[in-house]
């Protein structure tokens, strides 16, 4: 029996595509490039399918990559080798809420959308990235290691445990959800370890697919504040707006923390809060910093009073820059700011990372929050420089548990869409290079050429020793092939 009939015994008729012009539609619809096309493209229902179709693959050596958000943004997805694609947005199960516990279990096929939503009534919420596509999968940001707006270190990991398919085909759970009878015993998944010190979610982040196909996951949740503050700080410069973060994180002040440029500003705030565009050249600050507070469960108007009055101490006794206090002393109410950052991007707004059909460009990296304005700076004469004129630079300063670390992103907007994509990825490959001769740490880079590029930097122990736990773990190399430092497959697959 062929490949393909075999498939779709398994899965199906309805849940099968291997036809050109229908696979061609599907990754237009996803926002997946036309080439290198996939030649099957599955839509399983549950992780008993997923074994049967990883164990076909695995005969007859074809290539699978795993994707699960209806609208894909990210380059892990893109089939290099062809294949397979296992299209996981019908595993989009919601269940249990366990509000007591504050844990919600999800499918990878959950949308940021349809989660807000089920969560909503509840009155609990899960802390999502910058403005997020509201069909992007919740897991799959949080297996990338997308970074929260909320700085809190207990934040930081979502992920309590979960199950798996390994590329062999095996299935596996994570920490107490690996207990015997999970789901009608006493273990409520919340305990990330478990028998011996392995921890194999850390596998699986940051992996783009390659290391096995996430069926379902325990995150964490939290109380939805009925009442809060949200705040804009200005800034004519980056450095005062950088010691403000350190300032307030340092007293654990507010929730959801961050710094924008002007750029941002337009194309995603003011968008978003439907601000009248006469106030972008007018009044908009040059740097931002966007801060909420918010009451909790119990005392919530006393809670947020004393944080204000904590910012208020701030700009009195503790500042000493005059660019500094002026900031905090300027700063402007934005009474929804909350409910805009804690939902997910509206549908009937075009989503600010698209230019018309086209994707913008992005380039991000961690580092010490105190040398972002060394990076901004080098990156920013970069774009500036001849050749790079034809693009608006956003920038996103997300500072990470308490401001330890930080997450540097920069947007490249093509000022057209008509814009040479070509010239568009050299100016992003070239500002990368910036990036890593100042040290920039890039824990998951997106796109073969700028994996070659990160990983040709680091020792060839480490690749080596990643290119053999990938060996154990996937033998005959089927799962999202040619990917991050991961060799490309020595053999092709047999005639599918």
């Amino acid at each position: 029996m062929k490949v393909k009939q075999k498939l779709a015994r398994i899965v199906g008729d309805e849940n099968f595509i291997d036809t050109g012009e229908l696979i061609k539609a599907y990754l237009k619809r996803v926002g997946l490039p036309s080439s290198p096309a996939p030649q099957i493209v599955v839509f399983p229902q549950d992780p008993l399918t997923i074994q049967k179709i990883i164990q076909v693959a695995n005969d007859y050596n074809i290539s699978v990559t795993p994707a699960s958000s209806t609208l894909h943004l990210h380059k892990g997805a893109i089939p290099l080798k062809g294949g397979i694609i296992l299209d996981l947005k019908k595993l989009n199960n919601i269940s249990p809420i366990d509000v007591r516990n504050r844990i919600v279990r999800i499918g990878p096929g959950v949308t940021w959308a349809q989660l807000t939503n089920a969560l909503r009534p509840y009155g609990m919420m899960v802390i999502s990235p910058f403005c997020v596509h509201p069909e992007t999968s919740v897991l799959s940001c949080m297996l990338d290691r997308e970074p929260c707006m909320d700085p809190r270190f207990e934040i930081g990991e979502p992920i309590t445990s979960m199950e798996l398919v390994w590329p062999t085909g095996e299935r596996f759970r994570t920490g107490t959800a690996s207990s015997i009878d999970f789901g009608r015993n006493m273990a409520h998944g919340a305990y990330p370890y478990g028998p011996g010190p392995m921890d194999p979610i850390r596998l699986l982040q940051g992996s783009q697919g390659t290391m096995g196909v996430v069926t379902w996951g325990n995150i964490k949740m939290e109380f939805r504040p009925e009442l809060n503050e949200g705040l804009l700080l200005p800034f004519d410069t980056l450095q005062p707006l950088v010691e403000a973060i350190y300032a307030i994180q340092k007293h654990k002040i507010g929730r959801e923390c961050f710094g924008l440029n002007r750029t941002l500003l337009k194309k995603v705030l003011c968008q978003i809060m439907d601000i009248r565009p006469r106030y972008f050249d007018k009044d908009l600050p040059h740097w931002a910093l966007l801060l909420v507070l918010s009451g909790g469960k119990w005392f919530p108007k006393e809670k947020i009073t004393y944080e204000m009055e904590a910012l208020f101490d701030l700009t009195a006794n503790r500042m000493t820059s005059s660019h500094l206090k002026h900031g905090l002393l300027k700063r402007s109410s934005l009474p929804n700011l909350a409910d805009v950052l804690r939902d997910p991007w509206p549908q009937f707004k075009p989503y600010w990372r698209l230019a018309g059909e086209r994707q913008c460009e992005r380039l991000f990296f961690i580092t010490r929050l105190d040398r972002a304005p060394e990076f901004i700076k080098k990156i920013q004469e970069r774009v500036d420089a001849p050749g790079g004129r034809d693009v608006e630079l956003g920038i996103y300063v997300q500072p990470l548990d308490y401001s330890g670390g930080a997450h540097l992103e920069f947007i490249f907007f093509p000022s057209h869409t008509e814009a040479k994509s070509q010239a568009l990825e050299e100016l992003v490959l070239d500002s990368a290079k910036d990036a890593l001769e100042l040290g920039g740490h890039f824990t998951r880079p997106q796109g073969k050429k700028l994996c070659d590029l990160v990983f040709g930097k680091v020792d060839s122990s480490y690749t080596k020793l990643l290119n053999s736990i990938k060996g154990c773990i996937d033998p005959n190399h089927i799962m999202n092939p040619d990917k991050l430092c991961f060799k490309p497959r020595e053999t092709g697959p047999e005639h599918i």
